[in-house]
């Protein structure tokens, strides 16, 4: 089974473009809207996630750090993944919590860095590039 494209991939130029322009909650809601419409987008099945979960259960040590594995529950390719998450928690989240960007980030208070690409994540705050594919990580708070 191949995953899926969603239309801000098919449609890539057009969408960065969109994501360049928002500057407010009400840009990012109406991007969010015309993009993302994860009611539509194919879930894995039971068998693609037991094999995520036997393929994903050690942690490992990348870049000096402990990383343990992620998966979401779209099956979406990894580019896609990875605009997606970066989108939703790097330009959407700051937006709808605006002390999010002033607050200080340690896995204490909830934090974590996640490549959303590679499926990684790591509470051990620091170099905000992904050891594995390079690209920059994405900031994810998970409260208590």
């Amino acid at each position: 089974m191949t995953a899926s494209l969603p239309s801000f991939m098919q449609d890539h130029e057009v969408f960065s473009a969109a994501l360049a322009a928002v500057k407010t909650l009400e840009d990012w809601i109406r991007l969010q809207r015309e993009w993302f419409d994860t009611a539509n987008w194919p879930k894995k099945t039971s068998s693609q996630l037991a094999e995520d979960s036997a393929r994903k259960r050690n942690p490992l040590r990348l870049g000096g750090r402990e990383w343990i594995y992620t998966s979401s529950v779209y099956d979406i390719s990894p580019e896609a993944r990875y605009e997606y998450y970066y989108a939703l928690r790097m330009i959407g989240a700051p937006l709808k919590f605006p002390s999010w960007k002033s607050s200080p980030k340690s896995a204490e208070l909830g934090w974590r860095q996640e490549c959303p690409f590679c499926e990684i994540s790591t509470a051990e705050i620091g170099d905000p590039i992904c050891p594995k594919c390079g690209r920059k990580l994405v900031l994810t708070w998970y409260p208590d």
